[in-house]
Order: structure tokens, then C-alpha cells, then sequence
């Protein structure tokens, strides 16, 4: 949770061949009261099934679910206070972001050598709410996201690794 409040105040003129022109219009004197909170959850479950000395199944689960919350409020100054609310400087705003992720992964394994390929299937959505303006606006997506990774251990201080993965959000 975060909270900030201030004053944003600026005088401004305008010149016209050479000469200051008044222009209320230019100046701004605002109190900015901001609010946000974030809560995320996140899970993971690993399963790995030796099929030989060597050979090796992994199964995962991903799970993310965070929720936001922003609220920006600005308040014109007038008549002693800030109490003229500026809609165009204000917004309120929630976003709910959910991501399920699976794979499956093969891996081979020696003294010196570990060679690894395998795939994640993610959905993920995304809502947000502009709650001011009563809009709603949704995101989803779904992703194949393969890998693969090598080392090879010369020694047990030189290693060479080789890596490939994609991502998505």
C-alpha cells in the first residue's frame, strides 16, 4: 500500500512580442491525493519422475493472480481550498491479472553433461476498471512457450551452458 499526497502550484506567463500576457489559464494549483495497493498470490508445483539413471520427467504448475488498485484524485484550488475535483487529472483504476502456466520437461543427465527440452502451455487474462469512467477493458492471451537448456561440465570449476527460452506477457 502506498500513499502520497501534495501540491502541485505553478505560476506561468506568456509573452506576446516581448510583452508578459496574463493567463489564469496557464497557471496550476492543485492538491494531488494518490492511493494504491497491491496484493499478489503466487503458487508453484513441481513433479519430477525418474524414468532412468539418466532420464527424467519434470511437471509444473504456475499460478499468479495479483489484483492493483490506483486512485488519483486532483482538486482544483477555488474559493480557500482544494475542492474542485479536475476529471482530467483524476483517475481510478483496478487491474486483476491471472496467469496459469503448465509444462512438461525432458531431461538427460550424465557426470558432465545435462541436456534439457521441454514446453509451457500459459493462458493468462487481464481486467481493468476504470472505475470513474465505468469502462471495462479485457486482455487474454494463450502461449506456447518451448525451451531448452545444455551444460557441459569440463571440471568442477568450467562449465559451458547454452540456454533458449521464450516468454510472454
Amino acid at each position: 500500500n502506498d500513499n502520497a499526497n501534495g501540491i502541485l502550484k505553478s505560476e506561468n506567463t506568456s509573452y506576446y512580442s516581448g510583452i508578459p500576457v496574463s493567463d489564469d489559464s496557464l497557471s496550476v494549483n492543485q492538491k494531488k491525493i494518490n492511493a494504491s495497493e497491491t496484493v499478489n498470490h503466487s503458487a508453484k508445483l513441481t513433479y519430477t519422475e525418474p524414468l532412468t539413471k539418466k532420464i527424467k520427467l519434470e511437471f509444473e504448475y504456475t499460478f499468479n493472480y495479483n489484483v492493483s488498485k490506483q486512485d488519483k484524485k486532483s482538486n482544483n484550488f477555488a474559493n480557500g481550498d482544494y475542492t474542485v475535483a479536475d476529471p482530467l487529472y483524476s483517475n481510478n483504476f483496478k487491474n486483476i491479472y491471472m496467469l496459469n502456466k503448465a509444462g512438461v520437461k525432458f531431461i538427460y543427465e550424465t557426470k558432465k553433461t545435462r541436456f534439457a527440452v521441454g514446453t509451457r502451455a500459459q493462458q493468462r487474462e487481464m481486467v481493468s476498471y476504470n472505475i470513474l469512467e465505468n469502462q471495462k477493458f479485457s486482455q487474454s492471451g494463450n502461449s506456447l512457450l518451448p525451451y531448452l537448456t545444455y551444460t557441459y561440465r569440463s571440471s568442477d570449476t568450467k562449465r559451458l551452458n547454452f540456454s533458449y527460452y521464450t516468454a510472454a506477457n
